[in-house]
């Protein structure tokens, strides 16, 4: 499995975040699940997905099982 530093420098148009800290970001409201502009894809550690991230927190922490990043794109 890669590490968060790697997927970061393969993913230079998007931020890079494991599932906690994105999960952090969304408590503390820098993600909203009503910023329609910005979007995000898991990674499972080797590869990103199609898999695309649904602002919901308990949709979030299922998907943990399966990936260990999330990269997103914010756009505003």
């Amino acid at each position: 499995m890669k590490s968060l530093k790697q997927v970061q420098d393969e993913n230079d148009i998007m931020d890079v975040f494991t599932v906690e800290e994105f999960l952090g970001l969304l408590s503390d409201g820098d993600v909203s699940p009503y910023d329609y502009d910005s979007y995000g894809y898991y990674h499972d550690g080797e590869n990103l997905t199609e898999e695309p991230v649904v602002l919901i927190e308990s949709y979030i922490r299922e998907a943990a099982k399966k990936y260990p990043y999330i990269v997103w794109r914010f756009l505003n």
